[in-house]
């Protein structure tokens, strides 16, 4: 098992000039699972979440946070923000509370507020501009969040987890003011595969990209991407789409930002190495290796869970799945596969 360890030292640029001060920063360098640990537990809900929320999966999304960040260039925040005009925020899927503490960081003068389906567990100091609310966002009421009431609206990673991105949406949308920004990051698991003969991964480096781009498939990488050649890949997407998960959302929020009235939406594309090969940045590497550890030790345990939502005529697909997941693994280093992260930000209008 990993052991979390606490450093007394302040987030990097964006959260020095922080009237908070000083406050201890967890800092994660792995995860591992112990045999006294082999039995993960869940949130206590209805909700599609096929993850867990143990002490592990705490451990892990700390070391996701960094790794993401560091793969952002240190940045967390993209919608365009001015310290001064931002007073309530909210961070939904909060998870450990990594991005809610860097959120009242980065805004000290603003109330903060956590979403998640569990508690959120003591890993850090909570600052005093932070409440946290454990609840499912979709199902709380008006009268707790107030329509048009926050000056950033953001979410990460809700992929394995969001039913009917719509209306999550369009939910988001409601609670933002006129004029704020609503902001997600989320992965589109289209897998892509960089062909053995190309030798350059310049067009793989982080870029804008448009809607209509999107929409055409006009990106040179369009190229690398393929139905998946694995059947853990496709049995566990058919498993999640029975509870409306789905698995490309990625790739499809900006246009859903579109159709709910937000404005001046940008796109930002970050590569994410799904196996290990020569040429990736340090960066790139350090999430190659957690991701080797993510598909050994949680794509099996999301399988299952997954196969349980879905009930027991599923069991059969479920062991396929399994087998096929295992045998990826096997093959991580020199794979060449990446998936892409969208970070997708959208204001409201006035």
């Amino acid at each position: 098992m990993s052991t979390i360890t606490i450093t007394d030292t302040v987030l990097p640029a964006p959260s020095s000039s922080s009237k908070i001060g000083k406050v201890p920063v967890v800092k994660v360098d792995k995860f591992e699972l112990s045999e006294e640990e082999d039995e993960r537990t869940f949130h206590n809900t209805d909700a599609a979440y096929v993850l867990p929320n143990d002490n592990i999966e705490h451990q892990r999304l700390e070391l996701q946070h960094r790794l993401l960040r560091q793969i952002m260039g240190n940045k967390v925040f993209h919608a365009p923000l001015s310290k001064d005009a931002v007073h309530k925020t909210l961070d939904i899927g909060c998870g450990t509370g990594a991005v809610t503490h860097e959120m009242a960081s980065t805004f000290p003068d603003a109330h903060v507020f956590g979403v998640d389906l569990s508690p959120v567990p003591q890993v850090r100091q909570k600052l005093p501009n932070i409440d946290y609310v454990q609840r499912n966002i979709m199902d709380i009421a008006d009268e707790s969040f107030e329509n048009d009431f926050f000056d950033l609206v953001f979410s990460r990673l809700l992929v394995l987890g969001m039913s009917n991105w719509k209306a999550y949406v369009e939910r988001c949308v409601s609670l933002t003011r006129p004029g704020g920004w609503v902001e997600m990051h989320d992965f589109s698991n289209a897998v892509h595969h960089v062909p053995a003969h190309v030798s350059s991964l310049e067009h793989l480096r982080p870029h804008s990209i448009t809607i209509p781009e999107i929409a055409n498939s006009s990106h040179p990488t369009d190229a690398y991407q393929h139905p998946s050649a694995w059947l853990w890949d496709t049995i566990f997407g058919k498993l999640l789409a029975l509870k409306d998960v789905d698995i490309y959302c990625g790739s499809k929020i900006p246009s859903l930002f579109a159709e709910a009235g937000l404005t001046d939406i940008r796109i930002r594309r970050y590569m994410v190495p799904y196996s290990r090969w020569e040429g990736l940045t340090r960066e790139e590497k350090e999430m190659a290796n957690y991701l080797e550890t993510f598909m050994r030790d949680l794509i099996p345990v999301a399988i299952r869970k997954a196969g349980e939502n879905a009930g027991p005529e599923y069991a059969k697909d479920v062991e396929e799945a399994l087998k096929d997941a295992k045998r990826y693994y096997e093959a991580f280093e020199g794979g060449r596969n990446f998936l892409w992260m969208y970070v997708v930000c959208g204001r409201k209008p006035e």
